[in-house]
């Protein structure tokens, strides 16, 4: 009766540790498993940051470029305007001039 309990627990010993090893060998493919997807969601996650950063520059720099030909119009412009002015008070500064080396 002992002789049999022995080899009962032996058996159960035996059972246990194939649990055991089935258990170890199931976290281990739960962790490869969870790492694989970690390191997949990692990659998907830059992907799509680099595709928002890589928009966000796309506007940025249309919107400098818009902002640049603005400023460039504004002062073509402004140059225009003071290039009219300069014509249009041109003959009054040379009559100024011209009266003022007569009246010497």
């Amino acid at each position: 009766m002992i002789e049999e309990f022995m080899q009962d627990l032996r058996r159960a010993e035996a059972d246990a540790d194939v649990v055991v090893k089935v258990a170890r060998d199931r976290v281990q493919t739960i962790r490869r498993d969870s790492d694989l997807s970690i390191t997949a969601i990692r990659a998907s996650s830059e992907l799509l940051l680099q595709q928002q950063l890589d928009t966000i520059d796309q506007e940025t720099n249309q919107q400098m470029q818009l902002a640049g030909d603005r400023l460039r119009e504004d002062l073509k412009q402004q140059l225009e305007n003071l290039e009219r002015q300069a014509q249009d008070r041109r003959p009054v500064a040379l009559d100024l001039l011209v009266s003022g080396l007569t009246a010497r």
